[in-house]
């Protein structure tokens, strides 16, 4: 299982992605199909930015590095 968005899943999926996840994350499934880079749907519904394997730290274990990543809700 790969996780990806792929079209076929976006077109068949169209009516709950709109009744489950609203307008907004709907464009957001159509506009990751057209990014070069792979999106997953955990991705879209969170409305992460994509992912780039160059802005990930060197070392996962080196917490500093994460900071940038985690994000703290108010």
């Amino acid at each position: 299982m790969r996780g990806l968005i792929t079209e076929r899943e976006v077109f068949r999926n169209l009516p709950l992605i709109w009744r489950e996840f609203g307008f907004r994350c709907l464009v957001r499934c159509v506009r990751a199909l057209f990014r070069p880079e792979p999106t997953t749907f955990l991705e879209v519904v969170a409305n992460l930015p994509p992912r780039s394997r160059s802005t990930l730290p060197e070392k996962l274990t080196d917490r500093s590095a994460l900071l940038p990543f985690l994000h703290e809700r108010p």
